[in-house]
């Protein structure tokens, strides 16, 4: 059962016959250990530590997405914080 918010890590944006592919995890918390393996589509992460995050909320048209990740790009650029 989820028990806390769902976290997204972004790993790469790029462009794709001229489509927008971004390649990101996403980190649920859950009440108990899951069972994977190497055919699973799904991995369990004993422990994940978050640490100074920066986040946005997107609240709008889905083909608008890309300016809020390119403003949260930006101010993370900004503000010489790791990626």
């Amino acid at each position: 059962m989820k028990i806390g918010p769902v976290v997204t890590a972004t790993l790469q944006v790029e462009m794709k016959n001229g489509q927008l592919t971004i390649d990101m995890e996403i980190l649920v918390s859950v009440d108990r250990e899951i069972e994977s393996n190497s055919t699973s589509e799904y991995n369990f992460k004993k422990v994940f530590h978050l640490v100074n995050a920066v986040f946005v909320i997107h609240v709008w048209k889905v083909m608008l997405l890309k300016n809020t990740y390119n403003e949260m790009m930006n101010y993370i650029n900004t503000n010489n914080l790791q990626q």
